[in-house]
């Protein structure tokens, strides 16, 4: 997570671009942190805002009520909002998932309408290959 969460490291003279070096040398550079500077990081991540939301739905076979808190950055909820509700949202990663062998990190990756594009393609794709085998 915090090799992620790093763009750029700042010393006193010089601005590093860790695009710049292999995943190896970061990996190096956090393995030297002091416990310290690892404790501050994760005090960053514990105390910076948050957006958070609680879902509730009820299983249509069973009938039990679920409750889930979401929690996470900006961006999750952005792509989270993206779509009509927060449902489609699910149905469609899980089906993207499942049926067509994509990777959540892929999925989430994706700008809104990036994601919109492949799934325009991929549905068009579908009506090709049942009409084919019709």
């Amino acid at each position: 997570m915090i090799k992620n969460s790093i763009d750029y490291i700042y010393d006193s003279e010089n601005v590093y671009n860790l695009s710049e070096y292999s995943s190896e040398e970061v990996d190096v550079f956090i393995d030297s942190m002091t416990h310290g500077q690892l404790e501050k990081i994760q005090e960053f991540f514990t105390t910076m805002p948050k957006l958070s939301h609680t879902v509730k739905w009820k299983c249509e076979k069973c009938g039990v009520v679920e409750e889930i808190v979401i929690e996470g950055l900006f961006k999750f909820f952005y792509l989270m909002l993206s779509h009509n509700s927060l449902q489609n949202y699910y149905v469609l990663s899980f089906q993207l998932l499942k049926h067509h062998n994509w990777a959540l990190t892929e999925i989430e990756n994706l700008i809104p309408w990036e994601r919109e594009i492949y799934v325009t393609q991929l549905m068009k794709w579908l009506e090709e290959e049942e009409k084919r085998t019709k």
